[in-house]
């Protein structure tokens, strides 16, 4: 079967430039695992305790944590990345 037109040929051109950002957005993936789970107080009527897991799939690290910062603070950790400033759909600045 014949690829699709436009990638085959030399090594430069769209095609070229298109399989390049692809290996280097290959070279930049990482994949985690997140768990969020409410746990019940012991406390009488007391509102549940949200709790989180976040695991890095190519490694065995893995944080516990009580708020989304610290799962955001993990990420960013071992990936190097910058975090990005969040925007809810719909809110006012």
């Amino acid at each position: 079967m014949a690829p699709p037109s436009g990638l085959s040929g030399g090594n430069s051109g769209p095609a070229r430039e298109m399989l390049l950002m692809t290996d280097d957005f290959e070279d930049q993936t990482y994949v985690f695992i997140v768990r969020i789970w409410a746990e019940q107080r012991e406390i009488k009527n007391a509102e549940p305790e949200w709790r989180g897991a976040i695991e890095m799939v190519s490694s065995t690290d893995k944080l516990y944590f009580k708020t989304l910062d610290a799962a955001l603070a993990f990420v960013v950790e071992k990936t190097g990345a910058e975090p990005m400033q969040s925007v809810m759909v719909g809110s006012k600045p």
